[in-house]
């Protein structure tokens, strides 16, 4: 027998009374979200483009999913390219950082702990099948 396996459980105990579902909270919910985490990573398809990577939980309804919203960062090949897109691009940002009250230059680190409200949406996650929630639209702060 190896090492590995001699430190290893031989029995997996688990209270599964615990289980609790997951909720998806009803299209066009507004609801408080705070950033977990927040970063600028390149985007899959093309490497020399970026985008804002953030993952928020719903501190009012701790069963709720986390979300997952990638914006993507707009830059001066874009705006030559596609004004409309980059403008959509600025746009979608500006609303997330006027919803948790960001000034530019952001520095993602400090987003962390953030809160913001936003109008949800719910859809199909390709993935697991499962009916997920998602952003509709930041709400800005008055």
């Amino acid at each position: 027998m190896s090492e590995l396996t001699q430190t290893q459980p031989s029995l997996l105990d688990l209270n599964l009374d615990d289980c609790e579902p997951i909720i998806v909270l009803p299209d066009n919910t507004e609801a408080r979200l705070r950033i977990e985490r927040c970063e600028i990573v390149q985007q899959k398809k093309d490497a020399s483009r970026s985008n804002l990577a953030i993952v928020m939980d719903l501190p009012d309804h701790p069963m709720a999913d986390d979300l997952y919203v990638w914006l993507p960062v707009p830059d001066a090949a874009q705006r030559a390219d596609d004004p409309k897109s980059y403008t959509k691009s600025l746009n979608r940002i500006g609303e997330f950082c006027s919803a948790f009250s960001i000034r530019m230059p952001l520095n993602p680190a400090t987003a962390v702990g953030l809160t913001g409200w936003a109008v949800l949406s719910e859809k199909d996650d390709n993935r697991s099948g499962l009916r997920v929630n998602d952003i509709r639209r930041f709400i800005p702060k008055r």
